[in-house]
């Protein structure tokens, strides 16, 4: 073999991975006249796309050494740690409670304090106790408007001094309005996704858990939908094309509408570019694909479809 371009996953776990392929064919690799020549290289890409790929292969860099090697300590951390924790917890917990016998009480460093997380919640969602309360609201006809206010007093849990509330304002025939605050309220536009945000959002809007929504854009980025989704950065490139995928998308009925929207605003990026080793913001691949036959087939056999998915986050 006289070269060896990597193609892995462009994250810190892709770049490990890229380490140990090389240590496998290190023997199977030609020796060149040049002992300083270049002959393993690294592609960096966001997205399975032509352009991103020829883009890729037409600016090869070296593997990062550095970025293998934190993933060498954190794997190394977690067991040491989880090791020392299970022996601890396995001990400790079998000499107070019974029936654990020769079990083992397994720690892991994120698993472990999540889930501490997920019971404390459990728990007071269990121990909370509904009460009822009410509120006091009156519609006031200024001109030909009717305005709509509400009590200072938002949760009143005494139904009497609702009442007495209800009744006072009855018999005012007239309001008097002590003071006027204008506020100009303004809206940020969404961020791009990362890893953590794409799994909450997917949870909160669509109802599905991280597992499925992970497979759903692991496939959305393998057809060339998305770019790569596990990421930890919110940032577009500079160079980030916005232009190409939503002329794609205004081709589509589906997504027409939304396309010629934000088509309008000229989007740019309003960031600076991640560092050279940092991975891209999962988005749009460019340029994007829309095929929805395609779309469909991806996600047959779940029940949340990848064009609800596309459609919530990609456009």
């Amino acid at each position: 073999m006289d070269y060896l371009v990597l193609w892995l996953d462009c994250d810190k776990e892709g770049e490990n991975i890229c380490f140990e392929v090389i240590e496998e064919v290190k023997d199977v690799m030609r020796v060149h006249r040049n002992p300083n020549s270049q002959v393993i290289f690294r592609a960096r890409f966001s997205s399975i796309t032509e352009k991103a790929i020829f883009q890729a292969f037409n600016n090869l860099t070296e593997p990062n050494w550095n970025e293998a090697r934190s993933v060498d300590a954190r794997q190394e951390l977690d067991l040491r740690i989880g090791c020392a924790f299970t022996r601890f917890q396995t001990t400790s917990f079998q000499s107070k409670y019974t029936g654990l016998n020769d079990s083992v009480i397994s720690y892991g460093p994120c698993q472990t304090p999540t889930l501490g997380f997920c019971v404390h919640r459990h728990d007071e969602i269990q121990q909370f106790k509904p009460e009822k309360y009410w509120r006091v609201e009156a519609k006031v006809k200024l001109g030909g408007a009717v305005l709509s206010l509400e009590s200072q007093r938002e949760h009143i849990f005494d139904s009497e001094v609702g009442m007495l509330l209800v009744k006072a304002a009855r018999d005012c025939k007239q309001a008097v309005v002590e003071s006027v605050l204008e506020k100009i309220k303004t809206k940020s536009p969404p961020q791009a996704l990362h890893t953590v945000e794409l799994l909450r959002s997917a949870s909160s809007r669509l109802h599905i858990g991280p597992k499925q929504a992970m497979d759903v854009a692991e496939r959305l980025y393998i057809e060339g939908y998305i770019s790569y989704p596990r990421t930890e950065t919110t940032r577009y490139a500079v160079d980030f094309d916005f232009t190409s995928p939503l002329s794609e998308l205004s081709r589509n009925p589906q997504f027409d509408e939304y396309a010629r929207f934000y088509s309008e605003l000229q989007l740019n990026c309003p960031v600076p570019s991640p560092a050279p080793d940092e991975h891209y913001a999962a988005s749009s691949a460019s340029p994007l694909r829309i095929r929805a036959t395609s779309l469909a087939a991806v996600g047959a056999a779940l029940p949340t479809s990848p064009v609800d998915i596309f459609e919530k986050f990609a456009v």
